[in-house]
């Protein structure tokens, strides 16, 4: 089944629940020392997935211009990116360090207020448990930069299910 297809059935239930899909311009974010950026077109029947791309966003000079660029050249309606949490398993790895993925982050969502884009974001495990490698094969969205194939699971998720959160 086409990822179009699995979009329309899924637009039933959206409509039951009270929520509409998304459709417009998005770009979706892997944040991190390299980010994967994905941008993406959608239509009330269809998704196109534009772009996709992947960027050395550390130190923090090179994230602002690079996600500049990003949202200058979508224009996007809405991102949509992988949140970053300090779990108690990761304070021994996170101890005496700046953290870049939290700071990139706050780069990021700095952009999106200054430009009034709305920005959502979701855990690794919503996006990578969903949207498989099989699955993004299927659906004709897998690319071979591991960073940005995973801002397509975020793309793709979105798309599917809307958002869980505001960020």
């Amino acid at each position: 089944m086409s990822f179009d297809q699995i979009r329309i059935g899924l637009r039933e239930q959206a409509i039951r629940e009270g929520k509409k899909q998304f459709v417009g311009k998005l770009v979706t974010f892997d944040p991190g020392e390299t980010t994967g950026i994905a941008t993406w077109v959608a239509n009330r029947d269809t998704v196109e997935l534009v772009s996709v791309t992947q960027e050395a966003t550390w130190p923090l000079e090179k994230a602002v211009p690079a996600f500049s660029r990003a949202l200058d050249i979508a224009q996007p309606n809405a991102i949509v990116f992988e949140v970053y949490r300090v779990y108690n398993w990761k304070t021994d790895e996170h101890a005496n360090s700046n953290v870049p993925t939290l700071q990139i982050i706050g780069g990021l969502k700095t952009l999106c207020i200054q430009r009034q884009i709305p920005y959502y974001s979701q855990t690794a495990q919503t996006a990578k448990q969903f949207c498989t490698d099989n699955k993004l094969e299927a659906w004709g969205f897998h690319r071979p930069l591991r960073h940005g194939r995973d801002a397509i699971r975020h793309g793709a998720y979105f798309l599917l299910f809307g958002h869980k959160n505001a960020s």
